[in-house]
């Protein structure tokens, strides 16, 4: 007797569910001292680029100093992030981007360089 694979799959659903096909873990490459344009002006900031962070705003860990999506990010997309640097902040220590779908990255170490 010969397996017969399936072809098709038909799902029919009376409720919405909301759910993750590619949970990837956030990556760090690369964090650069950047000067940021915003709606205040001339900023300095952290530019953060890497992938896996997702299409909705999640966390960012400097060191230990928690910015969520409402006090110094203000630009978010899955590859970059654009966070204003608060004078409480470290000027040494780890990058960790939290997204909301899949978690935690690594730890990616830096040291601030004023922008030049």
């Amino acid at each position: 007797m010969g397996a017969t694979l399936a072809s098709r799959l038909v799902l029919k659903v009376k409720s919405t569910a909301n759910f993750v096909l590619d949970d990837v873990k956030p990556v760090v490459s690369d964090v650069q001292t950047a000067t940021l344009e915003t709606t205040k002006g001339n900023l300095t900031g952290y530019r953060i680029t890497g992938s896996g962070f997702g299409s909705v705003k999640g966390y960012v860990d400097v060191a230990g100093y928690l910015s969520n999506s409402t006090s110094y990010i203000v630009g978010w997309s899955d590859t970059q992030i654009e966070l204003i640097k608060n004078t409480s902040m470290p000027l040494s220590g780890c990058f960790k981007v939290f997204s909301k779908y899949s978690g935690y990255s690594d730890c990616f170490s830096f040291a601030y360089q004023p922008p030049s």
